[in-house]
């Protein structure tokens, strides 16, 4: 940091000290109140929203906030006038910024991708034909792919379980459950 960048930072702390009240003044000298630093996003909030509006898809969304807080997408959402709630959770701000700027499959992600497989998987009478079926798609090779597929069937899946937990899960959540429902009408 040069002299003059010195004296630039030496004029900001000396306007902001000028400008509180003596009360805020005293309870920042006794300890009560702290001073905090705040990014101006406004520039990089023009950043990505080019880089939203080149997106083609939601997971593309997605990567323009990777590693931003909620209440940073919440921002970006103000300064874009996108309508948001504060209890929105990130992926329902996610899906309101690809609605804002028109970006298509934001409501299911990928899921013409694997509508053929999704008839297959129907198919199966058991969830054990469902796990084998699972662990030998082509399509599902990576425990990416198997998150992605477990989302179009709205499975809730913690990214951090193993590829066969998520294969199971899976199979027991939509043949399972298929089959249960089958012997509770039988009934």
């Amino acid at each position: 940091m040069g002299k003059k960048d010195t004296q630039k930072m030496i004029q900001i702390v000396s306007d902001f000290i000028s400008e509180l009240s003596d009360e805020q003044f005293t309870n920042l000298i006794n300890g009560n109140a702290i001073i905090e630093y705040k990014t101006n996003y406004k520039n990089s909030f023009d950043q990505i929203k080019a880089s939203v509006q080149q997106g083609q898809s939601m997971r593309e969304v997605e990567k323009c906030f990777k590693g931003m807080l909620k209440k940073d997408i919440m921002a970006f959402c103000k300064d874009s006038r996108i309508d948001f709630r504060k209890k929105d959770t990130k992926k329902e701000l996610y899906h309101k910024i690809a609605v804002h700027f028109d970006i298509k499959r934001s409501t299911k992600p990928d899921e013409k991708d694997f509508k053929a497989l999704i008839k297959e998987f129907e198919q199966c009478t058991d969830v054990k034909e469902a796990v084998e079926f699972l662990s030998e798609a082509g399509e599902l090779r990576t425990k990416e792919d198997l998150i992605r597929f477990a989302n179009v069937l709205d499975v809730h899946i913690r990214p951090k379980e193993k590829k066969a937990d998520i294969i199971h899960r899976i199979a027991e959540s939509v043949v399972g459950s298929r089959i249960r429902a089958q012997v509770i009408k039988n009934v």
